[in-house]
């Protein structure tokens, strides 16, 4: 336990962008892991993993920026239509 904790502190010296890259990569390989478990049958498992995982990528990744960049423009779009 001491080690996982000595590992976690270590870790979370790192720079803030270098530790969503190493978390949004572990997503990544995840991800591209649960085909191995849906070719080994295990479909149910794989799929849920999966998604887990992408959901995981794309935050970590800085999928929230995106997203709500999106949402901003689309806000600011149906604010300027609405006006006319």
């Amino acid at each position: 336990m001491y080690a996982i904790e000595r590992a976690w502190v270590a870790f979370m010296k790192w720079p803030f962008l270098v530790r969503r890259a190493v978390i949004g990569v572990a997503c990544y390989l995840v991800w591209i892991g649960c085909a191995f478990l849906y070719h080994a049958g295990v479909h149910d498992a794989a799929i849920v993993i999966g998604i887990t995982a992408l959901f995981g990528c794309f935050f970590a990744l800085g999928g929230w920026y995106v997203l709500r960049g999106a949402l901003h423009l689309l806000a600011i779009w149906l604010r300027v239509t609405s006006r006319w």
